[in-house]
């Protein structure tokens, strides 16, 4: 859980932020006083969790200020899959495959013109830190190019990596 804190807070510090101009702009001048549109701005986040049992999809939205605002019933929108990427050791192409259910299920959660300004982000857990050799390594590239090729979000070049044991 406090992997999610930490990726969640580095997400939103990454999201671009309104500006004075752009809250003027977006609202209506009247008689000295500034009204607000009744329209929100919000943003989306979404995080994947590979863990070795396992890989969690989570889906958040917040408001301007960065509050959680609830999607359907939750303020999470939450699914997994198994088995862990790990399992995946000698077919690293079979193990971003098997994250594209996640990733389809997120593409549908986040409105469509939101999507390239939605990041998205893998955290690795141990299950790919006790791998062999270069293993780890090849199915955190098959994942980033998966993720390059058919995600819709905004994918940065550092957004799949193992995270360390103090951010599990």
């Amino acid at each position: 859980m406090e992997f999610l804190i930490k990726l969640i807070t580095f997400l939103l510090f990454l999201m671009p932020s309104i500006t004075s101009s752009q809250y003027i702009r977006n609202n209506i001048f009247n008689n000295r006083k500034i009204f607000a549109k009744q329209e929100t701005i919000s943003s989306y986040a979404v995080v994947f969790d590979a863990g070795s049992t396992g890989s969690r999809i989570h889906v958040y939205l917040f408001d301007q200020n960065l509050d959680l605002l609830h999607i359907g019933k939750a303020v999470e929108f939450f699914n997994k899959t198994t088995p862990g990427l790990s399992a995946y050791e000698n077919n690293p192409e079979q193990a971003a495959k098997s994250l594209i259910p996640l990733l389809e299920q997120a593409e549908r959660v986040v409105p469509k013109d939101l999507h390239r300004k939605t990041p998205v982000r893998l955290g690795a857990t141990a299950g790919l830190r006790l791998l062999n050799g270069d293993a780890s390594e090849k199915i955190l590239q098959a994942v980033r190019n998966m993720l390059s090729n058919r995600s819709t979000f905004n994918v940065q070049p550092d957004a799949v990596s193992i995270i360390d044991g103090t951010q599990e």
